[in-house]
């Protein structure tokens, strides 16, 4: 089932990520890290990107990219992407620095 995009100029952004040497993440964490993605690209959809209903797809696994037909949008919606992803990031360091501590 394909989407229409609504676009009303000729101008697209596309917005690409990866997450950075996923081999070396436990699977589970990796799998945190995916869902969260898949969760933003709805939340994204919802509010900010209403209008375009951009096309998100991960492929090979841990890369992502989006067809955002609102180019003015697709700075501000790679920073929100982002920052979810590294939220999860921050809160296992934070964990794990908290098992640490609770360990010695």
């Amino acid at each position: 089932m394909e989407k229409k995009i609504r676009n009303t100029t000729n101008n697209v952004a596309v917005i690409t990520g990866d997450i950075v040497n996923s081999r070396h993440i436990p699977s589970e964490e990796r799998e945190q890290f995916i869902n969260a993605m898949k969760d933003c690209f709805i939340d994204l959809n919802r509010t900010l990107l209403a209008e375009s209903n951009a096309e998100f797809e991960i492929y090979r696994g841990d890369s992502i990219q989006a067809i955002v037909t609102q180019p003015e949008l697709a700075l501000l919606a790679s920073i929100i992407l982002r920052s979810r992803v590294r939220s999860i990031k921050s809160q296992k360091v934070q964990n794990k620095k908290q098992l640490q501590k609770n360990t010695i």
